[in-house]
């Protein structure tokens, strides 16, 4: 309803010749600003995730949970594969990833991706785009493989003291931020993983 109002004051019905154009890019401009509000409230805010655990903690809860489980992927990449490119992501954090995004797209669109997601707890990317330039992960690791390796890279990111790598789409973060973003990023690939 809220959105509707907006438009209808933005964009009447019967427009008005004597209308300035000034007044018009105005008017424009300030119902631009509330209908993303609208969206904004109406969308993207009912579907947050705020109440949800999104510490290294439960992250490493869920991977010990799979070690005892048969998994399955509804997703182009096998669980193991999600697993250590999840740790692969982890593990440049530390060292350094191979390709970055110019520093202006991480300056600006990164930043405002960063705070979107950060705000919904929740991660959207393709679940297919390996991180650029970054090695091949073989096909055949098993998954107990993978999954030890994600735990070991949890547990580094968690435990690392010094400064981190910036990321490639989203720049320098801090500890806090980085632990976030590593584990949404991780939640968003078990989007794609069950249990048999």
């Amino acid at each position: 309803m809220e959105l509707l109002l907006v438009w209808s004051w933005v964009f009447p019905i019967e427009p008005n010749p004597k209308m300035k154009r000034s007044k018009f890019l105005k008017i424009t401009a300030a119902g631009g600003v509330f209908i993303i509000f609208g969206l904004w409230k109406g969308v993207f805010l009912k579907n947050s995730n705020r109440s949800r655990d999104v510490s290294i903690a439960a992250a490493l809860k869920i991977i010990d949970s799979f070690k005892t489980k048969e998994l399955t992927s509804n997703g182009a990449w096998k669980p193991a594969y999600i697993f250590s490119h999840c740790a692969q992501s982890l593990e440049y954090a530390i060292s350094g990833f191979p390709e970055h995004k110019p520093e202006l797209y991480k300056q600006t669109i990164g930043k405002l991706a960063l705070s979107f997601f950060s705000s919904r707890k929740k991660l959207s990317h393709p679940l297919d785009d390996p991180i650029p330039g970054a090695p091949a992960i073989p096909e055949d690791v098993p998954v107990l493989t993978a999954l030890n390796r994600l735990e070991r890279a949890f547990v580094a990111l968690r435990d690392h003291q010094d400064s981190f790598q910036p990321h490639f789409v989203f720049g320098g973060l801090t500890k806090k931020q980085y632990a976030l973003v590593q584990v949404i990023h991780f939640y968003n690939h078990l989007d794609e993983v069950r249990a048999v």
